[in-house]
Protein backbone atom coordinates (compact mmCIF):
# COMPACT_ATOMS: atom_id res chain seq x y z
CA UNK A 1 0.00 0.00 0.00
CA UNK A 2 0.83 3.59 -0.23
CA UNK A 3 3.25 5.42 2.41
CA UNK A 4 0.83 7.21 4.56
CA UNK A 5 1.77 9.11 7.97
CA UNK A 6 -1.12 7.55 9.45
CA UNK A 7 -1.46 4.28 11.80
CA UNK A 8 -5.19 2.71 12.24
CA UNK A 9 -6.37 6.09 11.28
CA UNK A 10 -4.18 8.42 13.90
CA UNK A 11 -1.46 10.55 13.03
CA UNK A 12 2.14 8.90 13.62
CA UNK A 13 4.79 11.34 11.59
CA UNK A 14 8.55 9.74 11.54
CA UNK A 15 11.09 10.85 13.43
CA UNK A 16 14.69 11.32 11.75
CA UNK A 17 17.37 12.11 14.31
CA UNK A 18 21.22 13.22 13.29
CA UNK A 19 24.19 11.34 14.57
CA UNK A 20 27.79 12.88 15.43
CA UNK A 21 30.28 14.07 11.47
CA UNK A 22 32.67 12.23 11.23
CA UNK A 23 35.13 13.02 8.56
CA UNK A 24 32.44 15.42 7.03
CA UNK A 25 29.65 12.77 6.82
CA UNK A 26 26.51 13.23 8.50
CA UNK A 27 25.03 9.85 10.32
CA UNK A 28 21.04 9.72 9.47
CA UNK A 29 18.84 7.51 11.73
CA UNK A 30 15.25 7.13 10.58
CA UNK A 31 12.20 5.45 13.07
CA UNK A 32 8.50 5.04 11.87
CA UNK A 33 5.81 2.65 12.56
CA UNK A 34 4.70 0.19 10.44
CA UNK A 35 1.10 -1.46 11.00
CA UNK A 36 0.13 -4.44 10.50
CA UNK A 37 3.29 -5.66 11.74
CA UNK A 38 3.75 -8.73 9.21
CA UNK A 39 7.54 -9.60 8.60
CA UNK A 40 7.71 -9.78 5.02
CA UNK A 41 5.19 -7.00 4.35
CA UNK A 42 7.39 -4.57 6.31
CA UNK A 43 10.76 -5.55 4.40
CA UNK A 44 8.53 -4.69 1.46
CA UNK A 45 7.73 -1.09 2.72
CA UNK A 46 11.00 -0.86 3.98
CA UNK A 47 12.64 -1.29 0.38
CA UNK A 48 10.20 1.60 -1.58
CA UNK A 49 10.74 3.63 1.29
CA UNK A 50 14.64 3.59 1.33
CA UNK A 51 14.66 3.67 -2.38
CA UNK A 52 12.48 6.89 -2.56
CA UNK A 53 14.90 8.64 -0.21
CA UNK A 54 17.92 7.37 -1.66
CA UNK A 55 16.10 9.31 -4.99
CA UNK A 56 15.00 12.40 -3.27
CA UNK A 57 18.75 12.93 -2.01
CA UNK A 58 19.87 12.03 -5.63
CA UNK A 59 17.47 14.55 -7.37
CA UNK A 60 18.45 17.06 -4.95
CA UNK A 61 22.06 16.74 -5.70
CA UNK A 62 23.18 15.18 -2.50
CA UNK A 63 26.09 13.07 -2.49
CA UNK A 64 25.98 9.67 -0.58
CA UNK A 65 28.57 7.70 0.98
CA UNK A 66 28.95 4.50 -0.24
CA UNK A 67 26.74 1.41 2.29
CA UNK A 68 29.53 -0.34 4.82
Amino acid sequence: GPISPRINGEASAPQVTCGEIVNNNLQLAIAYWYAPAKAAEFNLHSERLTVRILEAFEKAGIPLAPAK
